[in-house]
């Protein structure tokens, strides 16, 4: 709405710049008009500060079609920044699930549980010491270096 509106503005102040006069009259009072009056070696034309551009600026067509591409591309790079927040997201979330389960499995084997293994045909394996505390270093080693 507001390039529409810009838009609007710039076609039609385009049209208001008009050539201004300036003359003196016989009494020498100064007089400016928008038509020159008097005798012709009397009057002059004022300078005006806007003087448009030698080359045709693109049309308004042209500059909203630049506008989309634009915002288009703007937009693009948003839904990709916005997939990548999401992935890391992701990515965080299942480090912080390994972080608690390692946790509760440096407990576990702190506090004495579950101290054997499953063989093959589903007996029980007891675990010797160094099996156990070769575990606990392990699970520590990974939380030192993953998790806060």
């Amino acid at each position: 709405m507001k390039t529409a509106t810009l838009v609007l503005c710039l076609l039609f102040s385009a049209s208001t710049f008009a050539e201004i006069y300036k003359w003196t009259d016989d009494k020498g009072q100064v007089h400016y008009g928008e038509k020159p009056t008097g005798k012709a070696s009397d009057t002059s034309v004022v300078p005006q500060y806007y003087k448009p551009p030698s080359a045709p600026a693109p049309d308004a067509k042209q500059r909203l079609e630049n506008i989309r591409k634009w915002t288009d591309a703007r937009q693009k790079e948003r839904q990709i920044e916005k997939r990548k927040k999401a992935v890391q997201k992701v990515k965080r979330a299942r480090q912080e699930e390994k972080c608690r389960r390692n946790r509760n499995r440096l407990t576990d084997l702190e506090r004495g549980g579950r101290r054997y293994r499953l063989d093959a045909n589903g007996q029980r394996e007891f675990l010797s010491d160094q099996e156990i505390d070769a575990k606990k270093n392990k699970v520590r080693e990974y939380l030192g270096k993953n998790c806060r």
